[in-house]
């Protein structure tokens, strides 16, 4: 019997809004990520020296995944709590509450039908 493919997607699990360390960028861009995707910036809302990292790269991507799985918790920003989420199926968007993140999937999204009527 064949093993059926399963498909890795990151999410922050925890408020305060997906990002990444500054460790996980250095990680990443030594890994192959672009620069141009990932980086660290000063935010020049201040005075004091203040940065914080943008991350471009898909979810799924296969550096993301393998960057949080080295990494583990020395990946999160210090808001947030970085996990591995694992799908039977490619199909996926990311639900954000307050920077809580949680996976939808098709199978899961019970659907109106405006075709039908009751009564």
């Amino acid at each position: 019997m064949s093993e059926s493919k399963v498909y890795k997607v990151v999410v922050n699990g925890s408020w305060g809004g997906f990002g990444v360390s500054e460790e996980a960028v250095d990680w990443l861009l030594a890994n192959g990520a672009s620069s141009e995707k990932v980086r660290v910036q000063d935010s020049g809302l201040t005075s004091t020296k203040w940065v914080y990292t943008i991350c471009n790269l898909e979810r799924h991507d296969p550096i993301l995944v393998k960057m949080v799985e080295t990494l583990g918790p020395r990946a999160n920003s210090e808001n947030s709590s970085l996990v591995i989420v694992t799908m039977p199926q490619p199909l996926y968007r990311i639900s954000d509450y307050d920077g809580a993140e949680s996976l939808e999937q098709p199978g899961q999204i019970a659907w109106e039908d405006a075709s039908k009527l009751e009564g």
